[in-house]
């Protein structure tokens, strides 16, 4: 006598149909387990992308206001290097062409126009 007919016979057609719908439950039940599994994962990893859009998104604008306070502060250290160049100059011309003794002011136009160019920043 062969397995499965000494199956049907022990079991009855009834029972080999319990059984058979008893395999196809778990093998449904698995295959629906790992839909949801692979379903999660990619509503996770968009969820991953996103929140790394947004980190970069910010990193971004902080980085923006970091480049416009640095050409700022560049820009007035150029206009300060300017400006003392400029007085340097006006102090050695006024050296270089002082006036004689009691004639004229004590410090020449550019070298005045320098200092009060510098003390009103």
């Amino acid at each position: 006598m062969s397995p499965v007919t000494w199956l049907v016979q022990s079991l009855g057609l009834t029972g080999i149909l319990a059984v058979a719908a008893f395999g196809w439950h778990l093998y449904d039940r698995n295959q629906a387990y790992q839909a949801g599994q692979r379903d999660e994962r990619l509503v996770w990893q968009e969820r991953q992308a996103r929140a790394a859009a947004t980190r970069q998104a910010e990193r971004d604008a902080a980085q923006t206001k970091i480049d416009s306070a640095e050409r700022d502060y560049l820009a007035r250290e150029t206009a300060a290097a300017i400006k003392i160049s400029e007085l340097e100059k006006a102090l050695e011309e006024d050296q270089t062409s002082s006036p004689a003794a009691g004639c004229g002011p004590a410090v020449s136009r550019r070298l005045r126009d320098a200092l009060d160019a510098i003390g009103r920043d």
